[in-house]
Protein backbone atom coordinates (compact mmCIF):
# COMPACT_ATOMS: atom_id res chain seq x y z
CA UNK A 1 0.00 0.00 0.00
CA UNK A 2 1.41 3.37 -0.92
CA UNK A 3 1.57 6.17 1.61
CA UNK A 4 -1.08 8.04 -0.41
CA UNK A 5 -3.64 5.35 0.35
CA UNK A 6 -5.57 5.27 3.58
CA UNK A 7 -7.43 2.35 5.05
CA UNK A 8 -10.80 3.01 6.62
CA UNK A 9 -13.49 0.73 7.98
CA UNK A 10 -17.26 1.07 7.91
CA UNK A 11 -19.50 -1.34 9.78
CA UNK A 12 -23.22 -1.55 9.17
CA UNK A 13 -26.19 -3.79 8.58
CA UNK A 14 -27.96 -6.15 10.94
CA UNK A 15 -24.77 -7.53 12.55
CA UNK A 16 -22.77 -4.31 12.75
CA UNK A 17 -22.28 -4.61 16.51
CA UNK A 18 -20.58 -8.00 16.13
CA UNK A 19 -18.22 -6.80 13.41
CA UNK A 20 -17.53 -3.54 15.27
CA UNK A 21 -16.47 -5.53 18.33
CA UNK A 22 -14.22 -7.78 16.22
CA UNK A 23 -12.50 -4.77 14.66
CA UNK A 24 -11.95 -3.24 18.10
CA UNK A 25 -10.42 -6.47 19.42
CA UNK A 26 -8.22 -6.64 16.29
CA UNK A 27 -6.82 -3.21 17.15
CA UNK A 28 -8.47 -1.08 14.47
CA UNK A 29 -8.14 2.54 15.64
CA UNK A 30 -11.45 4.25 16.31
CA UNK A 31 -10.43 7.21 14.11
CA UNK A 32 -10.27 4.79 11.13
CA UNK A 33 -13.65 3.21 11.87
CA UNK A 34 -17.14 4.55 11.23
CA UNK A 35 -20.36 2.89 12.41
CA UNK A 36 -23.32 3.27 10.04
CA UNK A 37 -26.05 0.82 11.14
CA UNK A 38 -28.32 1.19 8.07
CA UNK A 39 -27.04 -0.77 5.07
CA UNK A 40 -28.32 1.73 2.43
CA UNK A 41 -26.34 4.46 4.21
CA UNK A 42 -23.26 2.22 4.22
CA UNK A 43 -23.54 2.00 0.43
CA UNK A 44 -23.75 5.80 0.21
CA UNK A 45 -20.62 6.11 2.38
CA UNK A 46 -18.79 3.64 0.13
CA UNK A 47 -19.70 5.72 -2.93
CA UNK A 48 -18.11 8.76 -1.27
CA UNK A 49 -14.78 7.06 -0.57
CA UNK A 50 -11.82 8.48 -2.51
CA UNK A 51 -11.09 5.13 -4.18
CA UNK A 52 -12.44 2.84 -6.85
CA UNK A 53 -11.51 -0.29 -4.89
CA UNK A 54 -13.25 -1.48 -1.74
CA UNK A 55 -13.34 -4.78 0.10
CA UNK A 56 -16.60 -5.98 1.60
CA UNK A 57 -16.62 -8.55 4.38
CA UNK A 58 -20.19 -9.65 4.95
CA UNK A 59 -22.40 -12.40 6.23
CA UNK A 60 -24.42 -14.32 3.64
CA UNK A 61 -27.58 -12.38 4.55
CA UNK A 62 -25.77 -9.05 4.25
CA UNK A 63 -24.35 -10.06 0.85
CA UNK A 64 -27.87 -10.72 -0.43
CA UNK A 65 -29.12 -7.40 0.96
CA UNK A 66 -26.16 -5.50 -0.48
CA UNK A 67 -26.53 -7.19 -3.89
CA UNK A 68 -30.20 -6.13 -3.97
CA UNK A 69 -29.25 -2.51 -3.21
CA UNK A 70 -26.54 -2.58 -5.89
CA UNK A 71 -28.92 -4.14 -8.43
CA UNK A 72 -31.68 -1.63 -7.63
CA UNK A 73 -29.20 1.17 -8.36
CA UNK A 74 -27.98 -0.40 -11.59
CA UNK A 75 -24.45 -1.32 -10.46
CA UNK A 76 -24.87 -5.07 -10.95
CA UNK A 77 -27.35 -7.49 -12.45
CA UNK A 78 -29.85 -8.85 -9.96
CA UNK A 79 -29.41 -12.37 -8.67
CA UNK A 80 -26.47 -14.54 -7.88
CA UNK A 81 -24.25 -15.91 -10.63
CA UNK A 82 -25.66 -13.77 -13.44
Amino acid sequence: MSSAQSTSYITGGERYKDITFRLKVAGVPSDKHEIVPELPKVLEKIKQLPTQHVYVLATYTAVLQLRKLLADQGYIKEGMGQ
